[in-house]
C-alpha cells in the first residue's frame, strides 16, 4: 500500500505539472511513461538512500552501545573480580551456617519428638488457661477492691508505724528520765494550784522513800487525832498494798468496793479517761465525833492499785490519754466541794517515786516525813527534801508551793529518846538544814513502839480509846501539827473550846 500513498504524493505535488507540460509539449503517453519511470526510479533511490542513512545512524548508535557496555561489563568483571574473595568467604560462611543449621536440626529431631509426645497436653492446658481466664476476668471486680482495701491498709499500716516511731521515741525518752516522773514537763494543760489560803483545807503527803518506818500507821492515828480535835479529814490510801485500808474498813467492806469499783485506782483510771468524777463521791465514813463535829473519812484501795499505777504511768508515757495523769489528785482537790466537805486532807505515800506519789506530791501543801531513828532510815530523809523540795525541775514542772511541815521520829525505843537515838535526831536536825536550806521542824511528840497499844494500832481497826496512851500521843502530835498550819486552816482549838 505504500506506491499509493506516494502516488497521493505525485499527484499532489509538482511532478504533476511536469507531466502535464510533457504531454503538452507532444511527447504523448511513452515519453510520458519514460518520464515518469525515470522520476519513479530517482524517487525511490533517494527514499532508499534516507532509510540506509538512517539504519546507518542506528548501527553507529547500536555500535557505540555495544562499545559502551562492552566497557561496562568489563567494569563490572572489575568488580567481581575485587568481590571475588568477598563472595568465596560469603559463601564460605554460607556453607558454614548451613552446616550449623543442618547439625541443629539434627538436634531439634529429640526435642520435636518430645513436642509431638506432649502437644496433646498442651491442648490440654490450653483449655484449661482459658478456663482460668475465664476465672480471672470473674474475680478481677474482686480484685478491684481488694487492691482499694489493700491501699487502705498500707495507709492504716504507714499511720501504725508512725504511731509506732512515736511511741518508741516517747519509750527512750522516759527511759532517759531514769524514773525521775517530774523532771518533764506537762504533756497538757496543768490544773492550776489554788493558793491555801484560799482553799482553806491543807493537804499533806505523809512520806519517807524509805519502807517500814510506820507511814501509815501515823496517817491513820494522826487522822483520829485531828478529827477528835473537830478537823473534817479526808484519807488517802496511795500504798500499792493498801495498808491504811486494811487498818480502818473491815475486810465485808473492802470486797464490796472493790466490786462496786469505788476504790482509790477506780477513780484514778475515770479520771485519766477524762470521765467527770468526783473524788469525794469515793470516800468512806470511818468514824465521826458528835462532840467536836469532827469526821475521818477514807477513799480506800486495794492491792490492784498496782496495775492501775502501771497502767497510768505507761499511758503517761505513751501520751494515751486526755489528762497529764501525774495531775490527776490535784485537779481532785482543788475543786470548791472538796473544801466545803473537809478542812484537812493526808495522803499516805507508797516509798518510791511513782505516778501515785507524784500525784499526792503534786497536790500537797505540806510534806510530812515520819523517820525511826537509825541511820539507814535518817539519811534518807535529806535526799527526799533534795529530790522534790529543792529540785528546780519538780519545783518548775510539779509543784512550786510545796514546804515541810516536819519531820516526826516513829518507833523509837520508849517515850524519851536514848542517847543514840538524840544523837541520830541531832544528825537529822543538820542534815535537813544543810538540804532544805533553812531549820526543818522536828516535832516533840514521838511514838514508841515498845508500848502495846502502839504495836497494836497497826492491825486493830477503829478509833483509840482517848485514854489510851495511844491516842494521847497522836493527840499531842496533833496539836503540834495544827499550830504548824496557817490561822485560817485551824479549826480544832475552837471546836474543843
Amino acid at each position: 500500500m505504500e506506491w499509493l500513498s506516494d502516488l497521493g504524493v505525485f499527484f499532489t505535488s509538482s511532478a504533476w505539472k511536469m507531466v502535464a507540460a510533457v504531454i503538452a509539449a507532444g511527447g504523448g503517453l511513452i515519453g510520458l511513461g519514460v518520464t515518469i519511470g525515470r522520476w519513479w526510479s530517482k524517487g525511490e533511490r533517494t527514499n532508499l538512500e534516507q532509510k540506509i542513512g538512517i539504519l546507518d545512524g542506528q548501527v553507529k548508535q547500536l555500535q557505540l552501545d555495544h562499545q559502551a557496555e562492552k566497557g561496562a561489563n568489563a567494569q563490572l568483571q572489575l568488580v567481581l573480580a575485587a568481590k571475588e574473595p568477598e563472595v568465596s568467604a560469603l559463601k564460605h560462611q554460607v556453607a558454614e551456617a548451613d552446616k550449623r543449621l543442618a547439625l541443629a536440626k539434627q538436634r531439634l529431631v529429640p526435642y520435636y519428638h518430645a513436642y509431638l509426645k506432649l502437644k496433646p497436653e498442651r491442648d490440654e492446658l490450653k483449655k484449661g488457661l482459658g478456663a482460668e481466664k475465664d476465672l480471672v476476668a470473674k474475680l478481677t471486680g474482686d480484685v478491684g477492691e481488694a487492691g482499694k482495701r489493700l491501699v487502705e491498709l498500707e495507709r492504716t499500716l504507714d499511720q501504725r508505724q508512725a504511731d509506732l516511731n512515736r511511741t518508741d521515741r516517747r519509750i527512750q525518752k522516759a527511759l532517759r528520765l531514769e524514773g525521775n516522773l517530774w523532771a518533764a514537763r506537762a504533756l497538757q494543760k496543768v490544773p492550776k494550784f489554788r493558793p491555801l489560803g484560799q482553799r482553806k483545807h491543807a493537804v499533806v503527803s505523809v512520806m519517807n522513800l524509805k519502807g517500814g518506818v510506820g507511814k501509815t500507821t501515823v496517817t491513820a492515828h494522826l487522822g483520829f487525832a485531828l478529827a477528835r480535835r473537830g478537823y473534817r479529814v479526808l484519807l488517802l490510801d496511795l500504798d500499792l498494798q493498801g495498808s491504811l485500808t486494811q487498818i480502818l474498813l473491815p475486810f465485808d467492806k473492802q470486797r464490796q468496793l472493790a466490786a462496786d469499783g469505788s476504790l482509790l485506782q477506780h477513780f484514778l483510771s475515770a479520771a485519766s479517761a477524762d470521765k467527770t468524777r468526783k473524788l469525794a463521791d469515793y470516800a468512806q465514813e470511818v468514824c465521826s465525833f458528835d462532840d467536836s463535829g469532827g469526821q475521818l473519812d477514807l477513799v480506800a484501795t486495794s492491792d490492784n492499785l498496782a496495775y492501775a499505777e502501771l497502767s497510768l504511768t505507761l499511758g503517761w508515757l505513751l501520751r494515751t490519754g486526755e489528762r497529764d495523769n501525774r495531775f490527776l489528785i490535784r485537779k481532785a482537790l482543788q475543786l470548791m466541794s472538796v473544801g466545803a466537805r473537809y478542812d484537812l486532807v493526808l495522803l499516805d505515800c507508797p516509798p518510791l517515786v511513782n505516778i501515785s506519789c507524784i500525784n499526792a506530791l503534786a497536790a500537797s501543801d505540806y510534806l510530812l516525813v515520819p523517820v525511826t531513828l537509825g541511820q539507814r532510815s535518817i539519811d534518807r530523809v535529806p535526799v527526799l527534801l533534795k529530790r522534790f523540795l529543792k529540785n528546780e525541775l519538780f519545783r518548775k514542772h510539779i509543784n512550786h508551793d510545796l514546804r515541810v511541815l516536819g519531820v516526826v521520829a516513829n518507833r523509837t525505843y520508849r517515850e524519851e529518846l536514848t542517847g543514840g537515838e538524840r544523837a541520830d535526831w541531832r544528825q537529822l536536825g543538820g542534815w535537813c538544814k544543810d538540804a532544805y536550806g533553812e531549820a526543818v521542824k522536828q516535832f516533840d511528840t514521838v511514838i514508841p513502839q515498845m508500848l502495846k497499844d502502839v504495836r497494836d494500832a497497826e492491825t486493830l481497826a477503829g478509833a483509840p480509846d482517848p485514854k489510851s496512851k495511844l491516842a494521847q500521843l497522836f493527840a499531842a502530835l496533833a496539836a503540834e501539827v495544827e499550830r504548824e498550819l496557817p490561822s485560817e486552816c485551824r479549826r480544832g482549838a475552837a471546836a474543843l473550846s
